[in-house]
């Protein structure tokens, strides 16, 4: 049985094949730095994809299930990463994720950015017929655009995410980007010199297998403290997180998008960054720093903002700060990207269990923008800290 073909737009899909691994499409899926006439994020790439099913999904048991929906000419039109996991007895359908993708989105060519919102809707039915059973469908974190390109499947939302993405636009030369752009710059270079006085200050991009493991694992012992003093745990326990960041960090820190780097004073480590750089995206995920007696001199704000130099000396075109709505982004950040979820059951356990998803996502924007919130976000994060 096939779903009706969409009525509306010129050019449609007309075809949808699953597979269980990257193996069989190793010719099509789009790798970080080979991407061709395809639009992606770093997230979606195959050899990031390749780490994440060995490492997260294997610990978590992600049954995964790659789909190719196909265009007119029966050449790839979206290339979509997804997986089925239990969840508390509930079989969920989602983007290949785990809190480790900014931008849950498919691989998009050239010709399913004209589809309409019949064309979501018809991979919708295909997907339910070609895919195992499940409960609920919850794709979260759906940008409304992938680079230049439409993302079709934002036509499926339902509803709005708790938080949003943000990126700064970036220009050259540097002179003029810190004249336009970083208004705190001369507050930057004050804290430099303080620092300067207590030490040699550089700024480092790791170049060899000991330098990135070094950088790695003090980024992961600083952002440990962290995530114990706002998240109340240490995310990095998460089944398969540690290994993750181990596992990018061996296979994709010489040649593919992993890039770490480090502010040190003398031989310690500051601040310390791990995160991706592919097409013309610096990808800004895993900011680091000491805290305590260090907080004056601000190390961490003075190895992003050498992050952003090194980016507009290479060329790139946007420093993504990726999601999340902390303070410090709207200093920064020119663009705003609003991320949308689409919760589709489609068994009563699986509405359920949507619903509780749903409830729990009202309550984050509650948290966030009311002042009852904030106060008690504030309270909680002191504590945890004692």
């Amino acid at each position: 049985m096939h779903a009706p073909a969409p009525r509306q737009g010129r050019l449609n899909p007309s075809g949808i094949r699953v597979n269980g691994s990257l193996d069989d499409l190793r010719a099509l899926w789009p790798r970080a730095n080979a991407r061709r006439d395809a639009r992606c994020f770093a997230f979606q790439c195959a050899d990031v994809l390749e780490v994440w099913c060995d490492t997260i999904g294997r610990a978590r048991q992600i049954e995964p299930a790659f789909v190719t929906v196909l265009g007119t000419s029966g050449q790839p039109a979206l290339l979509i990463p997804l997986g089925i996991e239990q969840s508390n007895g509930v079989r969920v359908l989602q983007f290949l994720d785990s809190s480790l993708s900014d931008y849950n989105a498919p691989v998009v060519f050239p010709e399913a950015a004209a589809w309409s919102a019949d064309a979501a809707e018809w991979v919708w039915a295909m997907l339910l017929q070609e895919l195992p059973p499940f409960d609920l469908a919850a794709f979260e974190k759906m940008p409304g655009m992938v680079d230049d390109f439409r993302n079709p499947l934002v036509s499926l939302a339902t509803a709005v995410h708790s938080e949003s993405c943000h990126t700064m636009s970036l220009f050259g030369p540097w002179d003029r980007f810190v004249r336009e752009r970083l208004p705190k710059f001369s507050d930057s270079r004050r804290r430099r010199r303080k620092l300067e006085k207590l030490g040699k200050v550089r700024f480092e991009i790791a170049e060899t297998g000991t330098q990135r493991q070094l950088y790695l694992e003090a980024m992961m012992r600083m952002k440990r403290r962290k995530f114990v003093e706002t998240k109340g745990y240490d995310v990095f326990t998460d089944p398969g997180s540690g290994e993750f960041y181990q596992e990018t960090n061996r296979r994709l820190g010489d040649r593919g998008p992993v890039q770490l780097s480090a502010l040190l004073l003398d031989d310690r480590i500051l601040a310390a960054h791990w995160g991706y750089v592919a097409g013309d995206r610096f990808y800004h995920l895993m900011p680091s720093h000491e805290d305590g007696d260090w907080r004056p001199y601000a190390p961490g704000r003075l190895l992003n903002e050498w992050l952003m130099e090194w980016s507009v000396n290479n060329g790139l075109q946007v420093f993504d700060f990726g999601i999340g709505d902390e303070p410090y982004k709207f200093g920064y950040c020119d663009v705003h990207v609003p991320l949308r979820d689409a919760f589709r059951p489609t068994t009563m356990k699986g509405r359920i269990y949507g619903n509780m998803r749903r409830l729990k996502t009202a309550a984050k924007i509650f948290l966030r923008d009311g002042k009852v919130g904030a106060t008690l976000i504030t309270a909680r994060n002191r504590w945890r800290k004692l």
